[in-house]
């Protein structure tokens, strides 16, 4: 067991390549290895989706800040300049803005429904390999 820790310290590895060095090479060890790469694949499913909130709050605000940036030096440029009415440059800059929070707002809860029914696929096809590594096992 120690030497598997030590192989982990040096370069961490997913736990489907892990199950050979932890489980015998018997029928069972195999059924265990399979158990071990279906729980990380619903894991990681599992894991993006509950993440994203957050990674998306993260990235509208990142994504908010050089477009209010722009827009802000843009209300400064149409504000000196006299080609195009003041007004008009400025309030096309907010409509692009609120355009965009809008649409981000609008889509999210649909981005966090398709994410949901996949990971909804992702739990059934695990469960459905669970069965099949009882059913090989003879339970």
């Amino acid at each position: 067991m120690t030497a598997v820790v030590r192989r982990e310290l040096e370069a961490p590895r997913p736990l489907a390549e892990l199950a050979p060095d932890l489980f015998p090479a018997d029928a069972a060890g195999r059924l265990a290895a399979e158990w071990l790469a279906a729980k990380e694949e619903r894991s990681r499913a599992a894991w993006y989706v509950e993440a994203e909130p957050l990674w998306l709050r993260k990235l509208t605000w990142r994504l908010a800040r050089p477009l209010l940036a722009v827009g802000i030096l843009g209300a400064v440029g149409f504000a000196l300049q006299r080609w195009v009415d003041p007004t008009l440059g400025i309030s096309l800059f907010l409509f692009g803005a609120g355009s965009f929070y809008v649409a981000v707002q609008v889509l999210a809860p649909l981005w966090e429904r398709a994410d949901r029914r996949e990971l909804e696929r992702v739990d059934r096809r695990y469960r459905e390999r669970l069965a099949a590594i009882l059913e090989r096992a003879g339970e």
